[in-house]
Order: C-alpha cells, then sequence, then structure tokens
C-alpha cells in the first residue's frame, strides 16, 4: 500500500475518486476466522509424531520367543536353489551312513573267525574310508556353495537398501547398528552360519544313529531308558534355549553402543581432547565393554550348567548300555563285535547330546543375525 491509501484510512476517506470509507466495528478478538480448506491440499496427519522416532532394532522387537521360521525361510530362498539345498542334505544323510558303514566292518572284522584273512576286511576298510572322504568333502562344498550364495544375496539387498535410504534413516539410526550389520553380522553369516547349520543336521542324525543302534546291536529294551533320556534331555532344552537366546541379544544390544561410542569419537577427537574429556570419554567407553563383558560371562556360566546336566544324563546312559550288554552277552543273544559297537556308540553319547544342544542354540542366535540384516533388508526408501 502507498502513502496516499494509508493517509487515506487513518481519515475515513478513501483513495482519490472512491468517496467517503464507511467506519467498520472492529472484528472481535476472540474469534479467529479458519482458512478454508482446499482440495487439492495434503490431508493433515493425525498420527504423525512430533518428534523424531527412532528406528526399533530387531533385537529390541525380538526380546523373547524362538527365531521366527519366516526367518530361516528368508535364509533358505537366499540361496536361489532348490536342487543346491537338496543336494546339500542329501550329503549330510550319504556321508553319514558311511561312516555308519565303516563301524559296521570293524564290528564284522572282530566277529570273523580267527582264519579268516585280514587283507579283505583292510581292503574294505581303505574303501570305506575313501567313501566316507569323498562323502565329507562333497558335504563341505555343497555347504560352502549354499552359504557363499545366501551371503551374497542378503549384503547386496542391505547395500541397496542402505544407499537408497533416504537421508531421515541415518539421522534416525545409530551409525553403530549400521556398522555392526555390515561388520559382525555379515562375518557370522558368511563364515559361521552355515557350518553351524550343518552340525546340527549332522547332531541330531548322529543321535537318531546312536539310538537304532543301542537298541539293534545290544537289546530292543534299550528304547525304555532311551525314551527317558529324551525326556529329560526335552526339559533341559525347554530351560537353556530360551535363556541362552536372551543372552546372545543381550550381547549383541550391549555391543553395538561400543561400536556407535567409538565411532563418535573418531569424528570428534579434537572436541574431546579440546573439552579435557579424554577420561570421561575412557570411562564411558570402559563401561559399555564392562556391560557386554559381563552378559558373556553369564552365558558361558549359563554353559557350564547346561554341561554338568547333559554329561549326567550322558553317564546314566552309558551305565545302562553296559548293564544291558553283560546280561544279553551272559545269555548269549549278542555277540562281541555288536555289543562293542553298542558301547562305542553309548559312550559317544554325551558328547553328542551336548554338542547338539549348543549348536543347535547357536544357530537360533545365528539366526538372529539374518533377521537383523534382513531389517535393512526390507528398508525402502520414502
Amino acid at each position: 500500500r502507498n502513502t496516499t491509501t494509508v493517509a487515506s484510512d487513518l481519515n475515513g476517506v478513501g483513495p482519490p475518486g472512491t468517496g467517503p470509507v464507511r467506519e467498520q466495528p472492529p472484528p472481535p478478538e476472540a474469534h479467529v476466522p479458519a482458512p478454508e480448506a482446499r482440495d487439492d491440499a495434503e490431508p493433515v496427519r493425525t498420527d504423525a509424531p512430533t518428534a523424531e522416532v527412532a528406528v526399533v532394532s530387531t533385537d529390541d522387537a525380538m526380546s523373547s520367543g524362538a527365531v521366527p521360521w519366516s526367518t530361516y525361510l528368508a535364509y533358505l530362498r537366499s540361496i536361489r536353489s532348490p536342487l543346491l539345498i537338496v543336494c546339500t542334505l542329501l550329503s549330510y544323510v550319504l556321508a553319514n551312513s558311511a561312516s555308519v558303514g565303516q563301524q559296521l566292518l570293524v564290528a564284522k572284522w572282530i566277529e570273523a573267525d580267527a582264519g579268516a584273512s585280514g587283507a579283505v576286511y583292510l581292503r574294505g576298510l581303505v574303501q570305506a574310508a575313501g567313501v566316507v572322504s569323498l562323502f565329507q568333502y562333497l558335504r563341505s562344498y555343497l555347504t560352502m556353495r549354499a552359504g557363499t550364495r545366501a551371503s551374497a544375496r542378503l549384503h547386496d539387498g542391505m547395500l541397496g537398501s542402505v544407499f537408497g535410504a533416504p537421508v531421515s534413516f541415518f539421522d534416525a539410526t545409530p551409525s553403530g547398528q549400521i556398522l555392526s550389520r555390515f561388520s559382525k553380522e555379515m562375518d557370522v553369516v558368511d563364515r559361521s552360519l552355515p557350518d553351524q547349520l550343518g552340525w546340527v543336521v549332522t547332531c541330531f542324525l548322529q543321535i537318531f544313529v546312536t539310538g537304532l543302534a543301542l537298541t539293534a546291536a545290544i537289546t530292543p529294551l534299550m528304547a525304555v531308558p532311551l525314551s527317558i533320556l529324551g525326556f529329560f534331555y526335552v526339559r533341559i532344552m525347554s530351560h537353556f534355549r530360551p535363556a541362552a537366546r536372551t543372552f546372545k541379544r543381550n550381547e549383541s544390544k550391549t555391543r553395538s553402543p561400543i561400536y556407535t561410542h567409538f565411532g563418535e569419537a573418531l569424528r570428534g577427537g579434537e572436541t574431546i581432547r579440546a573439552a579435557n574429556a579424554a577420561q570421561r570419554w575412557s570411562d564411558q567407553h570402559g563401561g559399555l565393554i564392562g556391560a557386554n563383558l559381563s552378559v558373556h560371562y553369564s552365558l558361558k556360566r549359563l554353559d557350564r550348567w547346561l554341561s554338568v546336566r547333559l554329561e549326567f544324563l550322558g553317564n546314566a546312559m552309558v551305565f545302562a548300555a553296559a548293564t544291558a550288554s553283560i546280561a544279553v552277552a551272559r545269555a548269549g543273544r549278542t555277540t562281541a563285535g555288536s555289543t562293542g559297537w553298542g558301547l562305542t556308540q553309548a559312550l559317544a553319547i554325551t558328547g553328542l547330546l551336548n554338542w547338539a544342544v549348543r549348536c543347535l542354540t547357536e544357530s537360533e542366535t545365528q539366526m538372529m543375525s539374518v533377521a537383523r540384516i534382513a531389517e535393512l533388508t526390507g528398508r525402502r526408501p520414502g
């Protein structure tokens, strides 16, 4: 508005040629006219947060409970070859069957007459060893091949999602979480997870074979102590696995702040030295490391709790197998080779039970690395 218009308004007279202006009563102070709604206006979100919302990681969202089956399916789908998965599982069955056949050949050699030629059995053992070595090499190669394909797929998907994420994602997500997924979690998927899943399959196959050996080589009545052993074994696993999962998740959750704290020190080292806060930073970093080590120490104590109970169950099974072998041998219903093979399997069951539950629990916790990677892989820019 120009000077003439302002002056005319003050005197109650409009611009030249417009005549006097009628005074208008002032509007009520409490009344504020609402803006007119526009059809092209962006709708107001009533559920929008008023503050910055941090990304909820898988560790925080899954504080308890078993790893969902969707995580296992996501890992298997990342292999992108059903034929490779079937061949890998078949190689484990063949390798375990070849090892059992080699042990049975030794048992037959023990039962053979003194005049029998040992060269025949020795040649058979050499051939059986060659077959076992071939199947074990095939098992290792297929496991490595499947693990490499899965890890490459997961890494590429996570990298593409992070590169395509908006800036708000990096503002809300601690850098330690991203760094942990590209370092620790990918290292688990690359190196540990394929072998760990293979050990789970191997252990349970060997436990199944051990049960068959005890019932077939010694006496079918061994199914009774095996059933009792299985009952207590499941009870112990039901107590151990949830606690182990919780400790493993807490170990991962207390590890990410260490990366974040150290990364902040690398970016702001000059500020820390200028404020003479190096000792305070060192104390804070030591506290974060101490919290992580305390969880690790608790996990080791839980391992010792498991070992004591599984050793007791295994020794009880060996005692039952030895007692049954003596009773059956006195009755003349078994041979020395079969009895020896059954006792050998019974002696190995202690280590098998211990190793199987550890491998199963460790595979569950390592599958959490796949869930954490899938958390970033499933994120889309927006």
